[in-house]
């Protein structure tokens, strides 16, 4: 298959676009009467691509992270707690912390893994789940500050 940007640095673009010249086409399906020729290339849309060693690279990276995350969240929730904070709130900043950072740092390695960000989609609609665990994160940590407990 010849890339539609060879001799072009793509940045991990081209792995989604490929060009099939006339004679590929006519390798690909069986020709039932008569030979049929096309003319024009043919652009076609084939997806991210996953090797197998980045991807286990990305889910171990995920995996060490996502302890780190969990160290973060149970010494979030201790601080808030200390500050007189009540529990129940303290817990659920901490928890909102350790969503949106597992959430984002997935995102980022699978986007970079994968080379999501070529399909819109799919990376248009984790931005906005992002966006919304960063406003869930703020808004319950604002919460949890501005409680106040009994002594």
């Amino acid at each position: 298959m010849l890339s539609l940007f060879d001799g072009i640095p793509t940045f991990g673009l081209g792995k989604a676009l490929t060009v099939l010249n006339s004679a590929q086409l006519q390798n690909i399906g069986p020709k039932p009467g008569g030979s049929s020729t096309i003319a024009a290339p043919l652009l076609v849309l084939t997806g991210p691509r996953f090797d197998m060693t980045q991807t286990l690279i990305g889910l171990i990276a995920l995996l060490v992270l996502t302890v780190a995350f969990f160290f973060v969240q149970r010494f979030l929730t201790g601080v808030l707690i200390s500050g007189n904070a009540r529990p129940q709130k303290a817990a659920l900043a901490g928890w909102s912390l350790f969503l949106m950072l597992f959430v984002l740092t997935a995102t980022a390695i699978f986007s970079v893994i994968g080379t999501l960000w070529t399909l819109l989609p799919v990376f248009g609609s984790l931005l906005g789940l992002n966006l919304t665990l960063v406003i869930l994160f703020v808004s319950s940590f604002v919460s949890a500050k501005r409680s106040a407990r009994m002594l």
